[in-house]
Formats: C-alpha cells, sequence, structure tokens
C-alpha cells in the first residue's frame, strides 16, 4: 500500500528552484521508498508537478487573534486527517502546527491512527533576539520539544545550542543535514582544463552574506593573481549593501574583477558552478547553505566561513576560516589560487563526504519507524 509524505510550508510560495531543494530532494527520494508527497504552501508557481507530488494551495492567517476567530487552521487540519498520513514535516512551528498535532492526535487516538510529527528547524540554534521576545523564543523552542515527535536541526553546532535550554527534550533532539539536487548538479570532477580563473559566489546580496570580506581579501592579492576574477550569482536583496559593495570595489580599485550576475536559472547556476575554480561562502550568519553542497557537487573546492557550524564542514574537507576574518580568508585564497594540485585535492575529499537525498530520507524513515515502536509498546 503506498505510503504518505506530508511537507508542510504554510506561508511559502512554492518556485520550480525549490525542486532542487528539500521539497523536490525529499519528495523524490521519498518516492523511491513508496511514497507520495503532498506540499501544503500558501502558493504554487511550479511550471510542472512531478508525478510523485500533489500541491495543495492553503491560506492561514498568521494572526493568533484572527485565528481566534476564523478557526482557519482547521483547514489544515482537515487536509492531514483526510490523508491519514505517516509522515508529517513542518517548514515553521507557527501555532497552527501545535493545533494541529493536538487535535490530530487526540481524535487519531480514539481512532487508531497513527503519524509521526517531524519539525525541521531552519537555524544555527542562536536566539537572537532581546528581552521578552527572546524569553517567548525559548519557550516556542521547549515547547516544540513536547508536541513534535522529532526535531530535526541541520547542524552539530545548533543542536547543541538548543540542547543547552533547560527543559528542553533533547532526546528528540536529530541532527539531520540538507543535501543538493543530484538531477540538477550532477557530481563532476575537478578538470583544471574545463575550468577558468574564477571565484564564484552564490548568494543573496544582504549583508548576513559578508561579501564585503571576500572583496577585501580579493583586493589585497589581485595584483599577484592578475587573471582571477570574482563572479557573484543572487538576488540583490539590500540594496543599500549593493551599493556599499560597490563604493569598496572601486576604492579597491577591482572594477574590472568583480562582477554581480543576480538571480540566475538552475541551468546558468550550473554553468557557472562548471567553469569556476574556487567556491566561497564568506557569510556572517547561516544556519546551513545549500550552494555548498552544490557547488562541492560540481567538484569546487569550497571556501567557507564558519558561519552556519564551521566543524561540520571542516569535516567534509571544506576550508574553514572564523567568519571576518579577513587575514585567515586571504591565506586560503591566496594558496588555492597559487596551486592547482591544492584545488583538486580538497575537491576530490570534499565530494567523498557528499550525503544524498536518498540517505537523508532513509534517516527520517528511520526515525519514524523508531517512534511507531515506541508508541506500540
Amino acid at each position: 500500500m503506498r505510503k504518505t509524505l506530508v511537507l508542510v510550508w504554510i506561508y511559502g510560495v512554492l518556485e520550480d528552484v525549490h525542486l532542487n531543494k528539500e521539497f523536490g530532494g525529499l519528495s523524490e527520494a521519498f518516492n523511491k521508498m513508496g511514497f507520495e508527497t503532498l506540499i501544503v504552501v500558501e502558493k504554487n508557481n511550479l511550471s510542472v508537478i512531478p508525478p510523485y507530488m500533489k500541491v495543495i494551495e492553503l491560506s492561514l492567517s498568521n494572526s493568533l487573534l484572527r485565528e481566534l476567530k476564523t478557526l482557519s487552521w482547521m483547514k489544515l487540519f482537515r487536509v492531514i486527517w483526510f490523508e491519514s498520513p505517516e509522515i508529517v514535516i513542518f517548514r515553521h512551528p507557527y501555532y497552527y502546527s501545535v493545533l494541529t498535532i493536538l487535535a490530530y492526535r487526540l481524535l487519531g487516538f480514539l481512532s487508531g491512527r497513527r503519524s509521526v510529527f517531524f519539525y525541521k528547524m531552519d537555524s544555527d540554534g542562536i536566539i537572537r533576539f532581546k528581552g521578552i521576545l527572546r524569553g517567548i523564543r525559548r519557550f516556542a523552542w521547549v515547547s516544540m520539544s513536547y508536541v513534535y515527535d522529532w526535531i530535526m536541526i541541520e547542524t552539530s553546532c545548533g543542536a547543541n545550542r538548543v540542547k543547552e535550554l533547560m527543559f528542553f527534550r533533547r532526546e528528540r533532539l536529530v541532527v539531520i543535514p540538507n543535501s543538493y539536487s543530484a538531477n540538477t548538479f550532477s557530481l563532476v570532477h575537478y578538470d583544471e582544463c574545463l575550468r577558468k580563473p574564477v571565484i564564484f559566489v552564490a548568494a543573496r546580496l544582504t549583508r548576513a552574506k559578508g561579501l564585503e570580506y571576500l572583496i577585501d581579501a580579493f583586493g589585497r592579492i589581485a595584483e599577484k593573481h592578475r587573471g582571477w576574477v570574482i563572479r557573484v550569482a543572487g538576488k540583490i536583496s539590500d540594496v543599500q549593501y549593493y551599493n556599499d559593495l560597490k563604493t569598496l570595489i572601486v576604492r579597491m580599485h577591482l572594477q574590472n574583477r568583480v562582477f554581480f550576475l543576480g538571480h540566475l536559472s538552475s541551468g546558468d547556476l550550473k554553468r557557472e558552478y562548471m567553469q569556476a575554480s574556487i567556491f566561497c561562502l564568506p557569510s556572517i550568519r547561516e544556519s546551513f547553505g545549500i550552494v555548498r553542497l552544490e557547488a562541492i557537487a560540481c567538484g569546487l573546492p569550497v571556501v567557507t566561513s564558519d558561519a552556519g557550524c564551521g566543524s561540520d564542514f571542516s569535516r567534509m574537507g571544506c576550508l574553514v576560516f572564523r567568519a571576518g576574518q579577513t587575514d585567515s580568508l586571504t591565506s586560503i585564497l591566496d594558496e588555492l589560487m597559487a596551486n592547482e594540485r591544492i584545488r583538486k585535492e580538497v575537491s576530490e575529499r570534499q565530494q567523498k563526504k557528499l550525503v544524498t537525498w536518498d540517505t537523508i530520507s532513509e534517516k527520517i524513515y528511520n526515525l519514524y519507524c523508531d517512534r511507531i515502536a515506541f508508541k506500540s509498546e
């Protein structure tokens, strides 16, 4: 009998690009295990929906006070109750998820239904709010550990931080990393003959991405490596930051050495990965950064800050520097740009550590089985 996986991203807009990330990756991997995937979003903009996937558009209020009047969360409850899925993964832990899970468990207990609820925690485990908002966030995270069967977090660093919260149920927290789309970014080994002297960056233009540190580091060694350039692909999310970067580029006389490409299609993005020689992500704040995995799959040696758990990426073979430390980044880039052999060695080391969506889906399914076995005792 075919099983069902439900992915809930209730305030999300599903675009074609998401098929290259967790929505497409998990759906395809679970399909191989005999699952059909239902994705619940606010709006569906997919040009083509894969045959193993269904998409439901559902509009819920994001105001708790308004919700008390409309009870719109019951729309989501009805969808999940009708599907009776084995696994439900929530992308964000809004109030509707708690109400839905509690109602489902109450009626499920009476009817014998069993579903396992996961929360995918897209966080580095740091609470950046202050005052009362900080207390509310701490309470929310602790409460989630009593509502969800499993809480998945992307890095070991994030897990260690969350486990420090008082009264948090640590046994329900598991580290489940992200992966990359093997369909779009098939594994390619580093071949210098196919590469150009390019440092490539794939990131939205926001201050959290720390691009000024890369430009500064590159400017210090640009004369030494005259043929090299930086190419940055990503939407301009912060216009003032973009203007600040252009000012820095002019001040360092790099106008013909740093190029902003804007948002790229999957095909154009892959071409940039395939022609570059180094990938760099100098973020000062990051949760996981799937682009690092895409770069590794395309054969690029990855230089990354320690934002989003540098120790995890160091174990993968990436070259890691402390976020905001330009001297360290300059030294790493200088050595890589000068030595083809090191670039190839780093690339090969990284690719041996890549994890596929198939492996991740198996881990999630095993967690589901463990929870079902526990509930049966």
